[in-house]
């Protein structure tokens, strides 16, 4: 009786010991997941907008962006203002932007860039405040086309 209740005690011993390996190896994989699988996003910190030549319509843009992903982010240079990867839309007049702009090629996990945009159509831009204003952010990662838009109020 001794033995039988001996083995049974070992085998729900090793029951116990599988299962909390298991769960270990579980949470170890959750825990440490996020590195081994690529998450590409980016976030919208702020967006500065003024009048600059005293027209009326709004010409000088600052866009603030943080890619939130784990993987580096290259914009796609076959779109957007000058070739840039950024666009500007504005909803209320269906106008898109062109301009020069300040924008860097590529962005790295967590970090923040500062997107610089001067209008020069803005008479024909026409976004006044109040009005819907489009942000399209292009990007490639592993080619695969990648596109961010955010809607603001100008």
């Amino acid at each position: 009786m001794l033995t039988r209740r001996k083995a049974i005690s070992n085998a729900v011993s090793a029951i116990l010991l599988v299962m909390i390996a298991v769960i270990a190896v579980a949470l170890i994989w959750t825990a440490y997941s996020q590195f081994f699988v690529p998450n590409v996003d980016v976030k919208l910190l702020s967006v500065s907008m003024r009048d600059i030549d005293g027209d009326g319509y709004l010409d000088h843009f600052e866009i603030t962006i943080k890619n939130t992903g784990n993987v580096p982010l290259r914009f796609d240079t076959s779109k957007g203002i000058e070739y840039s990867g950024v666009d500007l839309y504005n909803l209320d007049d269906s106008k898109w932007c062109r301009g020069e702009i300040n924008a860097p090629l590529q962005i790295s996990p967590n970090e923040k860039v500062t997107i610089v945009i001067n209008s020069n159509n803005d008479e024909d831009f026409n976004l006044e405040r109040g009005e819907w204003l489009m942000i399209y952010l292009y990007f490639v990662f592993q080619n695969n086309n990648i596109t961010k838009t955010f809607k603001v109020r100008a």
